[in-house]
């Protein structure tokens, strides 16, 4: 990669997804080649996926993210988010979509289990590997 291109503030690539690994079955399948964006800012740690913004932290030539979807409803067990991972140099992307199933709703729990659930949903380290879909991605514009 040209060092102009590293040196950039803002990057921005067009990303296309290609497969799709269930991590339970094993399975291996094509995916919906539908193209997506990330736009990415250096000088303020942050990139731009779906839309949202996102801080971010660097290891090697990747950069890391995490998303959650809280839940709304108080009877909810079922939690899920993703680990992100994109490789700058390579222009390899790695969506994994986690999930955490509580054994209780926050209705069913008494305020000790509540305070615990709340900082174990928070905690995506936790979740459980379900599917990763992978997606190449190219530069198309740096500012």
């Amino acid at each position: 990669m040209a060092p102009s291109l590293i040196a950039a503030d803002s990057l921005l690539y067009k990303c296309t997804y290609f497969e799709s690994y269930n991590w339970k079955t094993q399975e291996l399948k094509e995916v919906s080649k539908e193209p997506f964006s990330l736009e990415i800012d250096k000088s303020l740690k942050e990139i731009e996926f779906k839309k949202v913004k996102f801080p971010y932290v660097t290891k090697g030539n990747s950069i890391l993210w995490e998303v959650l979807y809280p839940q709304q409803d108080r009877g909810a067990k079922f939690f899920v988010g993703d680990e992100i991972e994109f490789d700058m140099q390579l222009g390899s992307f790695k969506r994994h979509f986690k999930f955490l199933e509580l054994e209780k709703s926050f209705e069913e729990m008494n305020g000790a289990e509540r305070s615990i659930a709340i900082e174990v949903i928070k905690r995506l380290e936790l979740y459980e590997l379900g599917s990763t879909h992978s997606a190449y991605c190219e530069i198309k514009k740096n500012q």
